[in-house]
């Protein structure tokens, strides 16, 4: 008759299996990351544990001696691996150190008593006398177990294992020191039942008590318990990490807004868009973006952008001094949490509105100088929160470094439109008047006149007077013609020694009117000028031309007063030479060549292509310009510059560029046949004229794939002034020839109208240093001018290539600037096809 009350064993067993692959299922995501080793640990302790229940209930369940031996034999050698397995997790869970060599040791014990135990008939428990005990459990249930002579190997074999005693002991007296409470209990609880288990097998083994083996009781405990921490232990990572996840988010949000907020607005708008985003996430009352003079202690804090509650407020000034200087840093943000209009009563704008709060974060220049600050003022107490200290350092920089781009602008601004040397305007400067005065003067009839004078003999002067004396000569004299400008009256140096004065808003400009305003400037050249205690005499020849000029062609005013010019200094008697319509001689040459080059075009004869090298510092060709070049049977060589100029006032401009992209293609497919091909891609210069053709694109793109040219061989060069006429359209070609495979060159960059205004908005792959700025790198300002057209380039992900390279001085200063690919005589000048393919075989020999 059964007896049972209930199924206990099944229950019990089954049970601490059921918790340990629950505890092993929740580590084994954990144990994945491979920087987190004690969760592999764990789980690998988990397991054991699972496999020691199962073997310990197979053997209370054994029917014979033989079975029962077998699994007591893998019940034992489960226990005596599981003592460095069982240090090694607790250890690790515990997050304490350890050295290698304890481990080893326990290793290597547990490896010894393994063996014994394999080996042993009766495993390390019984020499002998073996024999399988039937017994009644309390809940009536049938157990076995083995009884036997006891071997002097398991009183040895506990003393080993009393070391996880030891290490439970340690650790958990370290965890109270460190304060880690629960994982101190945790431990304790584990020491508690191990001890309770191993009195409770010495008892069974002594045959005084009738139970199960209850081992795994204590791993259980400790794995359940240990993993319900480390549960906790992700939630409470995973909860972080939302937060921290949440908190970029919002600091992307606004940082794209606040890149979004650079392209198409200006400046102002910019530092208002940005200032609000700021204020926004911060929530301060008053937000401000202030700037401070040099030696600002002793001067006024100028305001640029001021918000109050989101709306724009005048702007104010105040005295540095009323600052203190607790609240202004060189480089750490400045966080006042409360009590800040107490603190401080010398600043009104704390105490008007009873401010709390303040942060003040510093604005740091290229220089390392403090150029500003953004203020956010509270109303209310403020905390620490990192992700606004973060977000402002941020802000700070972008603002910091906009000032930087808007003030570099100015400089390339200045560099463009006016003279270095003098401020004057310079010839582009100019060039724009004269069309403004030709537009006004078409629509009010009016006239101007436009005066060029050129100093006599000035080589002599730099000659005897030496360099700085003449340079000294020439700002004296701008100073005068400075003086002599108004509303109506510019004054331009357009060349060394060279500069003009253009009269506008005249009625008639009678020839005594033209003499008044010469014998006056002329006045002004001759008043001697004092230099080492000496006084310099000058004296210029003059050329004028009054426009609009009637004519059948169009004739340019700055060219009509270099003929003027050009005349006067011919004459013997006349300092100034007004231009007449007679002097027309160039025209007729114009006329001349314009005839000769329609033919040349036409019929594909005289015109051909020549080859300048583009090098690395080290001389290797990495890429090429072709240029075109006119050897007239009549004319015979002619400059590019006429007949290039001459094809752009014609209109035939497009043929010619489209037979020079002809000409370079069936020369990259000549190269080809003879093994030879440039590195890089070639260079081909394309006119304004070119690119506002609505037709350009498609036909440079059936072009090369006509003559099957790759566009990844080819490089379109413009020049700046040539996309400034519909800055728009040419965006929107030269994005698709960037489609197409082609990539774009900015020629003669700073020589017409840099502006970085539309320089960031165009999408360029190369950026050439003109050959102006490479000629007086000896210059400072020049130099530092150079400088920063290569650091734009190279921050706008651009290659930057200096042209007109002459000397080995240059490329040298220019590679310290960071440029690294030049083009000059220095190298190598325009060669034609053969001769350029010779260069290059020879470079690589």
């Amino acid at each position: 008759m059964d007896n049972t009350t209930f199924a206990f064993i099944p229950i019990y067993f089954a049970a601490t299996i059921g918790i340990n692959l629950l505890c092993a299922a929740v580590l084994l995501l954990p144990s994945l990351n491979k920087k987190q080793n004690q969760f592999g640990t764990m789980l690998v302790g988990c397991l054991v544990t699972i496999a020691y229940q199962y073997v310990t209930w197979q053997y209370h369940s054994s029917g014979d001696v033989s079975t029962s031996l077998d699994w007591l034999k893998i019940q034992t050698s489960i226990v005596i691996l599981s003592v460095p397995l069982m240090a090694v997790v607790i250890l690790q869970w515990s997050r304490q150190a350890y050295p290698f060599w304890f481990v080893a040791i326990l290793i290597a014990v547990s490896l010894v008593f393994f063996a014994i135990n394999l080996y042993s008939e009766y495993t390390v428990r019984y020499f002998g006398n073996v024999e399988l005990i039937h017994y009644t459990m309390f809940s009536g249930e049938s157990a076995t177990r083995l009884l036997g002579d006891k071997s002097f190997y398991m009183p040895v074999f506990f003393a080993y294992a009393s070391i996880l005693f030891v290490v439970l002991i340690i650790i958990a007296s370290r965890l109270f020191k460190q304060n880690q409470l629960t994982k101190a209990a945790i431990l304790i609880v584990t020491l508690l039942a191990t001890i309770g288990a191993s009195v409770e097998a010495v008892l069974m083994d002594a045959g005084l008590f009738n139970f199960v083996y209850l081992g795994g009781l204590p791993i259980t405990i400790l794995n359940f318990l240990a993993c319900i921490t480390v549960a906790i232990s992700l939630e409470l990572k995973t909860k972080s990490l939302s937060d921290e996840i949440d908190k970029r988010q919002k600091l992307e949000a606004v940082f794209s807004r606040l890149a979004k907020g650079v392209s198409g607005e200006n400046n102002d708008e910019f530092y208002i868009n940005a200032l609000r985003e700021l204020q926004k996430l911060s929530k301060a009352d008053i937000a401000y973006i202030c700037l401070y003079e040099k030696e600002y202690l002793e001067k006024l804090i100028h305001t640029k952008v001021v918000l109050v509650d989101g709306v724009l407020a005048k702007n104010f000034s105040y005295p540095a001094k009323t600052t203190p200087v607790e609240l202004i840093s060189l480089n750490d943000v400045v966080l006042i949490k409360s009590n800040a209009y107490v603190d401080f009563p010398s600043v009104p704008l704390f105490t008007n509105i009873k401010a709390q709060g303040v942060i003040n974060s510093p604005m740091i220049n290229e220089n390392g100088e403090l150029e500003g600050s953004i203020v956010l003022i509270f109303k209310q107490v403020i905390e620490d929160d990192e992700m606004l200290i973060k977000a402002l350092t941020i802000f700070t920089s972008r603002i910091a470094s906009e000032l930087n781009r808007e003030r570099l602008n100015t400089q390339l601004h200045q560099m463009a439109y006016y003279d270095y040397q003098t401020g004057l305007p310079n010839l582009s400067c100019l060039h724009d008047h004269i069309e403004k005065a030709e537009k006004y003067n078409r629509n009010n009839n009016t006239q101007s006149i436009l005066f060029l004078l050129d100093l006599k003999g000035f080589t002599n002067v730099n000659r005897h007077f030496g360099f700085a004396n003449a340079e000294k000569a020439i700002y004296e004299l701008a100073l005068r013609l400075r003086g002599y400008t108004d509303n109506e009256i510019i004054t331009a140096r357009v060349g060394g020694n060279k500069f003009a004065v253009l009269i506008n808003n005249i009625q008639s400009a009678s020839n005594g009117l033209i003499a008044l305003h010469w014998e006056a400037i002329e006045s002004l050249v001759r008043i001697p000028v004092p230099i080492d205690k000496k006084y310099l005499s000058l004296s210029c020849n003059g050329g004028a031309a009054v426009f609009p000029i009637k004519s059948d062609t169009a004739l340019d005013p700055m060219r009509c007063a270099e003929m003027a010019l050009a005349q006067s200094k011919q004459s013997l008697r006349n300092n100034l030479s007004l231009f007449n319509i007679s002097i027309l001689k160039e025209t007729d040459r114009h006329i001349f060549v314009q005839k000769q080059l329609d033919y040349a075009i036409e019929h594909k004869t005289e015109l051909f292509a020549v080859f300048q090298p583009k090098v690395d510092i080290n001389g290797n060709l990495i890429g090429a310009e072709a240029l075109a070049r006119w050897a007239n049977k009549e004319l015979g060589y002619v400059s590019p510059d006429e007949f290039i100029k001459c094809a752009e006032k014609s209109g035939s401009i497009g043929l010619l560029g489209n037979y020079m992209i002809s000409l370079v293609c069936e020369q990259i497919n000549e190269w080809k046949k003879q093994g030879f091909a440039v590195p890089g891609r070639i260079a081909i210069n394309v006119s304004p004229l070119q690119l506002a053709d609505a037709k350009f694109v498609p036909e440079i793109i059936n072009l090369v794939n006509t003559f099957n040219v790759s566009s990844s061989q080819i490089e379109i060069e413009l020049t700046e002034s040539g996309l400034l006429t519909n800055i728009e359209e040419s965006i929107d070609k030269l994005i698709q020839l960037k489609a197409a495979g082609f990539t774009i060159a900015l020629d003669d960059f700073g020589t017409g109208y840099s502006s970085l205004s539309y320089l960031k908005d165009l999408p360029l792959d190369v950026l050439k240093v003109d050959r102006a700025f490479v000629n007086e790198l000896d210059q400072k300002n020049t130099s530092e001018l150079a400088r920063s057209i290569i650091s734009i380039g190279h921050h706008m992900s651009m290659c930057v290539v200096a042209e007109g390279v002459e000397h080995k001085q240059q490329v040298e200063t220019l590679h310290e600037m960071g440029c690294n690919i030049f083009q000059g005589y220095y190298f190598g000048r325009p060669m034609p096809a053969d001769e350029f393919k010779q260069w290059a075989e020879n470079k690589k020999t």
